[in-house]
């Protein structure tokens, strides 16, 4: 059987351990909406699921939506967003010291930071 979107969120929602009216509550959602999502009875909207794209920031967009790749997102990519902050930071820093133009080479260590995730994340 295929997963749908329907599926996905009906694991989110197991997953919570929460009542249909708590979990309502935690997205913000008006509890009859929620439950008439959780009971099949309508499609959820992209107003819900953005609700629980924002509720838990660790769940991935691209599983919810397409059903690609893990449910939550990996450690690789919030390290590297971890890592690419940081980095700027030491750029802005270093420019106010020796009062140079790095941003371009930092645009590039973002764009091989993301290429090398990207090769990490479609290995798995």
């Amino acid at each position: 059987m295929q997963s749908t979107v329907y599926h996905r969120v009906i694991s989110i929602y197991e997953e919570t351990g929460l009542s249909k009216r708590k979990f309502a509550e935690e997205l913000g959602i008006v509890p009859n909406s929620v439950n008439q999502y959780i009971n099949g009875e309508r499609k959820p909207s992209l107003d819900f699921i953005i609700a629980i794209l924002k509720w838990n920031e660790d769940i991935s967009a691209e599983w919810l939506l397409r059903g690609e790749g893990n449910m939550y997102r990996t450690k690789i990519s919030k390290d590297v967003a971890s890592t690419s902050g940081k980095l700027f930071d030491t750029l802005e820093e270093w420019e106010q010291i020796q009062g140079t133009k790095l941003y371009d080479k930092y645009q590039q260590i973002i764009g091989e930071m993301r290429a090398y995730k990207n090769l990490l994340l479609n290995k798995k």
